[in-house]
């Protein structure tokens, strides 16, 4: 009985400890880890798991927002929010076979999802979708 209490504590310990909540800062510096770890990887193979790693880290801190601000997201959980999706494109792609034809669509639809009609010129890229951009380019050389 002793033993199972233990168990059930260290689950607890360590869903807790995995579901911290990144503040869009953090984000950026994990990413900036992710793309140098994705540069030093020896085959794609270890490229994709280190890209499946970050966007299971990432929905796990979009869902620790939620958790924590049911009703309203902050800014925070929206730049982070915004990230996730400027990576969307990027996760795909290295589910299935990466081609040149996926790529120029991953970077078209990187593109257009960031367009910003309120801006004074709406073609320039946020840091969020540059950033998904430059991940991109690793994969699609």
């Amino acid at each position: 009985m002793c033993i199972t209490h233990l168990m059930a504590y260290v689950l607890l310990v360590t869903v807790t400890v995995s579901a911290k909540t990144m503040t869009f800062k953090d984000v950026m510096k994990e990413s900036n880890r992710v793309k140098k770890n994705i540069t030093s990887a020896k085959s794609l193979e270890q490229k994709k798991d280190i890209l499946k790693k970050w966007e299971a880290k990432l929905q796990e801190t979009l869902k620790s927002y939620e958790e924590e601000n049911p009703k309203e997201g902050t800014s925070e959980e929206d730049l982070v929010s915004k990230y996730q999706i400027s990576m969307e494109p990027v996760f795909d792609i290295v589910k299935d076979q990466i081609s040149k034809v996926a790529c120029v669509k991953a970077v078209h639809q990187i593109e257009l999802e960031d367009r910003d009609n309120t801006k004074k010129d709406p073609s320039l890229l946020s840091s969020e979708a540059k950033e998904a951009l430059a991940i991109l380019k690793l994969f699609c050389k």
